[in-house]
C-alpha cells in the first residue's frame, strides 16, 4: 500500500478548543483496518472518528506498509497517551487461581496450533469483575510500529473493552452478543450473571456465520426462542445479515452505543452498534 491511502471515515468536533496533546488516542488495529477516536478525559466524551480500510490481508506482515502510512498522521500530534487494541491475535481465557504469568505460551499452545512464539508479544489483563484472566499473543512487528510512533502507548487484547462492556451494559443475568467484524465475528455469553464464554470465529459468508453461530448456540444448549442475542458490527439494519439472523433467532437487538462515556455531535450519525470496540477503550484507562 502506498502513503495514498485515505480514510474512509473522517470526523472531527471542531468545538474542540484544545490541543490533542491533552486527549488520549484510541486505536484499534486488525490485518485489514484501523480505527481511531480522540477521548476527551476530562469530559469523559469521544471527539473524533477516523478509519481506514487495507484491504484484505491474510498476514500482519502484509498489513505494515498500511498501518505505517495510516498512523503517520497522528504521530505529527502526539496524544497525552495512546491505547492500541489488537483484533486477529491468537487469545485465551483462563481463571485468575490457575494463572501465571510465565505460563501465557503454554496457555495459548492449548488452544491454537501455534507452536513457536518468538515473534509474538505475550501480555495479559484481569477482567475487573471477574476471576478471568485474558492472555494473548500480539505481533511484535505491527506493536513496534506503534511503539516507535507513540511515546505513551498502552496496548492489550481487544477482548478486554469487549468484555468489560459486556457485563457492564448487558444487564440480563443470561444473554449472548454478537460482534460482527469483517471477516470475523466474536461471541460472548453470559449464564447466570457471569462470563461464560467468549471466543472468535473467520467467516466468508453470512452462511459461515450463520452456521458456526447456530453451532456454538446448540453446543452451549442456549434456547433460540428465549435467550436474547445483541448485535454489534459495522453492518446495517436491513442488510441480508440482519434479517438472516432475524429469520433463526427470535429475539435480536441492536447493540446500543456506550452509556459509560458521552460522544461528540458530530458523531450521531454513526448507528450505535458501530465501532464498539474502540468506543468502549476508555474502560481500559
Amino acid at each position: 500500500m502506498t502513503s495514498t491511502l485515505s480514510p474512509q471515515k473522517e470526523l472531527f468536533d471542531l468545538n474542540y478548543q484544545g490541543k490533542t496533546s491533552q486527549l488520549h488516542l484510541h486505536l484499534q488495529v486488525s490485518r485489514n483496518s484501523l480505527f481511531a477516536a480522540y477521548f476527551d478525559s476530562i469530559k469523559n466524551q469521544y471527539l473524533s472518528l477516523k478509519t481506514y480500510s487495507f484491504g484484505v490481508s491474510k498476514t500482519w506482515d502484509l498489513a505494515v506498509p498500511s498501518i505505517k502510512t495510516a498512523i503517520e498522521g497522528f504521530q505529527k500530534n502526539q496524544p497525552k497517551t495512546a491505547h492500541l487494541s489488537f483484533t486477529d491475535t491468537l487469545f485465551t481465557l483462563v481463571p485468575s487461581s490457575l494463572f501465571d504469568e510465565k505460563q501465557i505460551d503454554t496457555y495459548l499452545k492449548f488452544n491454537h496450533s501455534q507452536n513457536d512464539f518468538s515473534s509474538y508479544q505475550l501480555t495479559y489483563n484481569r477482567l475487573l469483575n471477574e476471576e478471568v484472566v485474558i492472555a494473548a499473543a500480539i505481533p511484535k512487528s505491527i506493536l513496534q510500529l506503534f511503539k516507535s510512533a507513540f511515546s505513551d502507548l498502552k496496548y492489550y487484547h481487544f477482548g478486554w473493552p469487549l468484555l468489560e462492556a459486556f457485563l457492564i451494559d448487558q444487564k440480563e443475568a443470561t444473554c449472548l452478543s454478537l460482534h460482527i467484524q469483517e471477516s470475523r465475528f466474536d461471541v460472548v455469553y453470559k449464564k447466570g450473571g457471569k462470563l461464560y464464554f467468549f471466543n472468535s470465529f473467520d467467516y466468508q459468508s453470512v452462511e459461515d456465520l450463520l452456521y458456526f453461530l447456530l453451532y456454538v448456540m446448540e453446543q452451549l444448549k442456549i434456547d433460540r426462542e428465549k435467550i436474547p442475542v445483541i448485535v454489534y458490527g459495522e453492518f446495517e439494519k436491513n442488510t441480508n445479515l440482519y434479517e438472516m439472523l432475524h429469520r433463526y433467532i427470535r429475539e435480536i437487538k441492536i447493540g446500543e452505543r456506550p452509556k459509560q462515556a458521552a460522544f461528540s455531535q458530530v458523531l450521531s450519525t454513526i448507528p450505535s452498534q458501530y465501532y464498539h470496540v474502540l468506543f468502549n477503550q476508555h474502560l481500559c484507562e
